[in-house]
């Protein structure tokens, strides 16, 4: 999901199945987990745009639509020892992963597939990079990823680079 949707931790670890809607292909993102003084604390999230509803591309749905069928197999295999809490990413039983534990399962998962060591974080920057080089409009990209200022999305993501200097570079003078 980070990687294809820019979600940040916290949204990820506060998205509900009850946000998620497969037929529609879109997962709304209303409730955040964030840690504060090392205890987990509900949120209505980091900004006025945290709260959207994300379009979902065909590869994410798929992934989704695997993952619900495991969530209800797991339920069904626990029984009354289910604790269900309404989330769409939480252990076997149920029980909320703490945020800090989606960090650490992503460090492990990342080298487990040989790739750089890289933040969970820089992921969503990535996706945000990807975004800008495909010329996808800032204000669509600056809501997708949930800020709640577009100029705060471009100072964060234009960078310098050789291929955007040549694209506005002057004309040759006849």
């Amino acid at each position: 999901m980070e990687a294809t949707s820019g979600l940040r931790r916290c949204e990820l670890a506060g998205a509900r199945r009850d946000g998620l809607d497969l037929d529609a292909g879109t997962l709304t993102i209303e409730t955040t987990r964030v840690v504060v003084d090392g205890k987990v604390v509900e949120s209505d999230g980091k900004t006025e745009n945290a709260q959207r509803t994300l379009a979902l591309d065909p590869f994410t749905l798929a992934a989704l639509t695997r993952h619900v069928e495991m969530l209800d197999q797991e339920a069904k295999e626990s029984g009354a020892d289910y604790q269900d809490h309404g989330l769409l990413f939480c252990r076997e039983n149920g029980k909320p992963p703490h945020p800090d534990t989606i960090i650490r399962r992503f460090k492990r998962l990342a080298q487990k597939a040989g790739l750089p060591d890289i933040d969970l974080h820089d992921v969503r920057h990535s996706y945000a990079t990807a975004g800008r080089d495909a010329k996808i409009d800032w204000k669509a990209l600056s809501k997708r990823i949930g800020h709640s200022d577009v100029a705060f999305t471009m100072k964060q993501y234009v960078q310098a680079d050789l291929e955007a200097d040549r694209q506005v570079r002057q004309p040759s003078r006849i």
